[in-house]
């Protein structure tokens, strides 16, 4: 971990927060994440069901000279959100029916709720918050086991910090949705032969969901693939 002064223009020798030694696998990428006293925190991704997730805080506000370890736990993919109000609320996936997406919240970061499943099969997401609204778009996969087949285009959000899920347009989501074809879809790309790779999600000057991904016609590199077409909903 490290960061950039503004005082000195230069950025410090950064710190080892978790040594995983001989693994070289992107999957394990960890998210970042600052309370609202100053507390770094570092969520160490794991890898499927073989390596576990790890959860670090900062001994000091701003400061990464030294963590402590507070949990180790099943996530991959972490996308922590906090707000002073509510405390922290993570969205990762685990690798149940293939990619399964699920969310836990924390107060304190140190006592976690129970893991609630959010859409049934297999998914890659991306999450954004703002005060206690959480957005989220992802893909599926038909079936949910072919990683290869990630396609169509959905968004949930809450505006209770996880309390309650709906569609964009307010509908109410029981959860987790376990159907290809559920009001979360935004476009069916499957029908059209397309897959589906989301690359970000953000709001808009209106608070307004906007989705940006990119759609192609094979999960290859190269040629197949034609035409990889980025798209904003």
């Amino acid at each position: 971990i490290g960061y950039y002064d503004h005082a000195t223009g230069a950025v410090p020798k950064t710190r080892i927060v978790h040594d995983k030694q001989t693994v070289d696998d992107p999957h394990d990428n960890p998210s970042l994440s600052i309370d609202g006293d100053g507390h770094l925190w570092v969520f160490v991704s794991g890898r499927g069901r073989r390596r576990p997730g790890f959860v670090y805080r900062s001994h000091a506000p701003f400061d990464v000279e030294s963590f402590e370890q507070i949990r180790e736990w099943e996530f991959t993919y972490p996308q922590p959100w906090w707000n002073r109000q509510d405390g922290f609320l993570l969205m990762f996936t685990r690798y149940t029916t293939g990619r399964e997406l699920y969310f836990s919240r924390s107060r304190d970061g140190r006592e976690w709720s129970e893991v609630v499943k959010l859409v049934h099969g297999g998914h890659y997401q991306l999450s954004h918050a703002r005060g206690r609204r959480v957005i989220t778009a992802f893909n599926t996969h038909v079936p949910f086991t072919n990683v290869d087949s990630r396609s169509n285009l959905y968004f949930l959000q809450t505006a209770d910090w996880g309390d309650t899920w709906a569609t964009i347009d307010g509908g109410a989501m029981e959860l987790p949705l376990d159907a290809v074809d559920n009001p979360a879809l935004v476009r069916d790309y499957r029908s059209e032969g397309r897959l589906v790779y989301v690359k970000d999600i953000q709001f808009d000057a209106r608070e307004r969901p906007v989705l940006l991904y990119l759609t192609s016609s094979s999960h290859e590199p190269g040629p197949k693939g034609e035409p990889r077409v980025w798209t904003i909903a």
